[in-house]
Formats: structure tokens, C-alpha cells, sequence
């Protein structure tokens, strides 16, 4: 047939991957045609822009509380300032000072981000920003209701003509860090905190100290210097090297003890009142593997065939036969050998 022919149409190609052989749809034209969004959707992207400032910062803080990081963040008193955990990754790239820029006499509109000591979630509260404190790197503010005058860092003000959602994303990831590193910080406590077992440590032996000597004082020995060799041995630096690998090891130790005792059943509503941190997924196999060889063994086509002729677990006969005797043996343990219901006899 020819293509150019009027009402010719090019068979088909089946491209999507799916063998039944069925035509797909064609796809609607896209040029012209406009797409209703949700009208609650588009209403809270209208309001999250031009809503009043602090009922939208708090209406997106009650939504990111209740994910699991913010479940996490709330079930904890922090103890840390929180600009010390403040990340530039979501700097918006202007300088402290260019928010000074066109603001008014009476200050910049703002909400700030308070939290009290003890509290575990902040509130939000309407301020006015008055100036920037390059010295202490903070901005001046005034609240609105009280007229309380204050200072603030910069990731616990939101701007008036700021991205909203942004600033969301940089405070809470900040709420996040902080409580990741207070639950990393008890954790070191309650390992630092522990009693010394002696049986466990005593196990860094004579034997072992030798050895971490030997490898502090290699460098020394390179020199073949018998009097620079002694006189390393018997000082105070080396003395007080292996004191800190005495200390890390039974730091180690008890690290070891305090993990098994961690992930006992019996304590995990302990572990759970300390708000440590999560216990880390195991790690995923290896999908590649080596195996050791012995000597005279390296050719591995001889190596496959010796496995082949010993075990026979590669033949296709013998793991069919396997699997019968196990089906038959699943079938004998289904099967009543004696029958315990009996008919009455007329």
C-alpha cells in the first residue's frame, strides 16, 4: 500500500512493554484544553500566599507535626539553641541587612518563632522588625501585642515578603537536627555513664597493649635507633596513648553492651522514655561476593565441575526428586491414621 494514499494508516506498534497486543489509547490534545484543579487546593495555595502571616506559618507547623519526624520533635524538651543547627541550604541569598531596605518608620512586619524552656513546640507571634545587629548578628524586634522588645536570629523570623513554605522547610529542619543531635548527646551520656565490666575489659590484655605500642612506634623503629626506641618507650606520651586506647576500648565495650540491652524487648519502654536515637537499619547484602580459593584451585571451571560431580545439587533430575520426597512428606503429615469418628450401630 502507499503511505501517501488518503485514509492509509500505519499499522501500530506495541511500545509500551505490554504483550496482549492491544492498541493504546491515543493520547488527548494537550493544545486548548484547560484543567480544573481542586477548588480546596487552589484556595490553600491562594491562602498560603496571601493569608494573614501567623495562621498560616501555625497551619503548616500543626501539618508537618503530625508526620513522623514532627511526632518525634514534639515527643522532646530541647535543651539546645536552635540557630546553632541552622543550614544554608536554604538561604534565600540576601544579606541580613537588605531586609532593611524600603522598610518603614514604624518597622517590617514579621512573625517570629518563639520557644520557651521546657516547652516542646514554639507559637508563632506577630513583631515588628526594627533593625539589624551586626555585632551580635541578630535582629531587633518589638512585639505586637505586648510591645515587648526582644532579639532574634534570623531563622526565627519570617519575613513579610518571604517565601513562606521555604522558611517552614528551613525551621523544621532545624527542629529536626536539633533533636537528632540531643538524642545522639544522651546516648554518648548513658554509654559514658556506665560501670566498668571487668571481664569484658580485661580482655585488652598484656599482649594487645604491645601491639598498639608496636604500631604507635613504628615510625621509630624505621630508624634503627636503639637509644631513640628506648627513650620513646619510657615517656610520658606513650603512656598516656595507651591510657586513650584503654578508654576507648571500654568505651567501645560498654557502647556494645548498652546496643544488645537496647534492642532487648523487655527494655524498650526504658529506651523510649531516654528519646535515643532510632536504631539504624541493618545494612543490605552484599549482591557480589569472593569466596577463598585454596592453593591450586584457582581454575574456576575445574573448581565447578569437582562441585558438580560431589554434590549433584546443580542437576535438574536430582532437585526434582528433592522437591518430590518433600511434597510426599508434607502429604504424610496431612493424612489421619487412625479415624476418630464412629458410626452407632442399629
Amino acid at each position: 500500500k502507499n503511505p501517501e494514499k488518503k485514509g492509509f494508516e500505519p499499522p501500530v506498534t506495541n511500545t509500551s512493554g505490554d504483550l496482549g497486543g492491544v492498541k493504546p489509547e491515543p493520547k488527548m490534545p494537550t493544545k486548548g484544553v484547560v484543567v480544573v484543579e481542586d477548588p480546596a487546593v487552589v484556595f490553600k495555595r491562594k491562602k498560603m500566599k496571601t493569608g494573614e502571616l501567623s495562621s498560616v506559618l501555625t497551619e503548616m507547623f500543626n501539618e508537618w507535626i503530625e508526620t513522623s519526624e514532627g511526632e518525634r520533635v514534639s515527643n522532646s524538651v530541647p535543651a539546645l539553641p536552635l540557630h546553632f543547627f541552622d543550614s544554608s541550604d536554604f538561604s534565600t541569598g540576601k544579606s541580613p541587612t537588605s531586609w532593611m531596605e524600603g522598610m518603614p518608620e514604624e518597622g517590617l512586619d514579621a512573625v517570629v518563632y518563639d520557644q520557651p524552656v521546657g516547652d516542646s513546640l514554639g507559637t508563632f507571634s506577630r513583631i515588628l522588625v526594627l533593625g539589624y545587629d551586626e555585632k551580635a548578628a541578630m535582629y531587633e524586634i518589638q512585639y505586637k501585642v505586648t510591645a515587648e522588645m526582644a532579639k532574634k536570629r534570623r531563622v526565627e523570623i519570617c519575613m513579610s515578603n518571604e517565601d513562606r513554605p521555604k522558611f517552614m522547610r528551613r525551621l523544621t529542619a532545624c527542629l529536626e537536627r536539633r533533636c537528632s543531635a540531643e538524642a545522639l548527646l544522651r546516648y554518648h551520656y548513658c554509654v559514658s555513664c556506665m560501670p566498668l565490666d571487668r571481664t569484658v575489659i580485661s580482655t585488652l590484655d598484656l599482649e594487645n597493649s604491645q601491639r598498639i605500642l608496636k604500631m604507635a612506634l613504628s615510625s621509630v623503629e624505621r630508624k634503627n635507633d636503639p637509644a631513640a626506641l628506648a627513650q620513646a618507650e619510657g615517656s610520658e606520651t606513650v603512656a598516656t596513648l595507651l591510657e586513650e586506647a584503654t578508654g576507648q576500648y571500654e568505651n567501645v565495650m560498654n557502647k556494645l553492651i548498652f546496643d544488645m540491652n537496647m534492642l532487648n524487648p523487655s527494655n524498650l519502654k526504658v529506651f523510649n522514655e531516654l528519646a535515643l536515637p532510632p536504631v539504624p537499619p541493618p545494612k543490605p547484602p552484599k549482591q557480589v561476593g569472593v569466596v577463598a580459593m585454596p592453593a591450586g584451585r584457582s581454575d574456576f571451571n575445574g573448581a565447578f565441575n569437582s562441585f558438580v560431580g560431589t554434590t549433584f545439587m546443580t542437576s535438574t533430575e536430582v532437585i526434582r526428586s528433592l522437591l518430590g520426597v518433600v511434597s510426599s512428606c508434607l502429604r504424610t503429615e496431612s493424612r489421619r491414621v487412625l479415624s476418630s469418628s464412629h458410626t452407632e450401630s442399629t
